[in-house]
């Protein structure tokens, strides 16, 4: 799907080829107990966080999802059966919290309202307490929890199945949304986001990023106004059982519609785990070891290099000094490359996480 306006005609195109809304009808008999399954023992633990992730995404497969959507586009599973997602959170799971646990503002829990293209968070000073959120509530604020696995022992078990499957650390948020009220400006964040509907509906609006240089961005971006983000690739309405996914870098944002309030869990990974991040680790450890045990690499630099090498001199070919010292940091790169360093120093990184 193609973008007919923006803002930007170097903005990022959706291909065509995979549909971004998948309906289809599923009855009592298609669904997998995921709380089952989440508790079965006898399962080998990839095993059994593939099949989870399956439950998930279902009717989309895996392979499919992974080869055709991941870090890709964005996909609504249209299922038209509200208990799919049943049991794993509820409104009432938020008052439990709030009565059984101490909640901090901004760290546990905010209360947000979008207005006339502002947002703003009216988190009141202290901890949390179940009068003054449900006041909020009702003049219009959204309930966003977080952390709610820190507190909930479903939600820890179902991100701890899916952490092994995404090989990634994987998060939640959840979010609570008056009817006929937004709680965010639109904006793009820096996950892989899962939205389950589990309670009411939403109405989304999904943007293609702004450009390629936003596209899987490693931070969030700030708040957009309307008239920057152009047309949306998705403009749908999140029923209660439904999922949306979206990479990161695809501008959002959603209301509660006028007649019913809205509850949905985002489950997010992807996080600070690209290619460019493992480098960014790995390289100065890679190069620490390699200096240490290569004398060649502790060795001075020519006393003449500032007289042929720097952007003053970019343009000057010929220069047979500059094509030697060109060819030794090359050979001195290879010494970096070496494959046991690597295995090294990813050992060490997978260990810390």
């Amino acid at each position: 799907m193609e973008l007919t306006s923006t803002p930007s005609s170097k903005r990022r195109k959706v291909e065509e080829k995979h549909p971004l809304v998948i309906t289809q009808e599923i009855s009592e008999e298609d669904v997998v107990d995921a709380h089952e399954l989440s508790e079965d023992t006898g399962l080998h633990s990839s095993t059994k966080a593939k099949m989870y992730f399956q439950w998930l995404i279902y009717p989309v497969t895996v392979e499919d999802f992974y080869a055709n959507y991941w870090e890709r586009k964005p996909l609504h599973i249209k299922r038209n059966f509200p208990d799919y997602y049943d049991g794993w959170f509820t409104r009432q799971e938020i008052e439990r919290m709030l009565k059984e646990h101490t909640l901090a503002y901004g760290e546990d829990i905010d209360l947000t309202k979008y207005e006339n293209e502002t947002r703003t968070t009216l988190n009141p000073p202290g901890t949390a307490t179940s009068k003054t959120v449900w006041k909020h509530f009702e003049d219009g604020c959204s309930v966003r929890l977080l952390c709610p696995q820190k507190f909930s022992d479903k939600m820890w078990k179902m991100l701890s199945i899916l952490e092994e499957e995404w090989g990634c650390m994987a998060g939640s948020n959840t979010y609570l949304t008056p009817k006929g009220t937004q709680g965010f400006a639109p904006h793009y964040d820096d996950i892989e986001a899962f939205l389950l509907q589990v309670e009411g509906k939403k109405l989304w609006k999904v943007y293609a990023p702004l450009s390629d240089d936003e596209t899987l961005p490693r931070v969030s971006s700030r708040n957009f106004a309307q008239d920057e983000i152009g047309k949306p690739v998705l403009d749908i309405t999140l029923e209660q059982g439904d999922l949306l996914y979206f990479p990161r870098g695809f501008i959002h944002q959603a209301q509660s519609p006028d007649d019913v309030d809205s509850l949905h869990v985002t489950g997010s990974t992807g996080q600070q785990n690209s290619i460019g991040n493992f480098l960014e680790t790995i390289l100065p450890q890679a190069l620490a070891g390699a200096i240490a045990s290569n004398l060649d690499l502790r060795k001075s630099l020519p006393r003449d290099y500032l007289g042929y090498m720097g952007v003053m001199y970019s343009d000057l070919e010929g220069d047979t000094r500059r094509e030697a010292f060109l060819t030794s940091l090359k050979k001195h790169m290879r010494v970096v490359r070496r494959q046991s360093w690597w295995a090294t120093y990813c050992h060490g990184l997978c260990c810390r996480w």
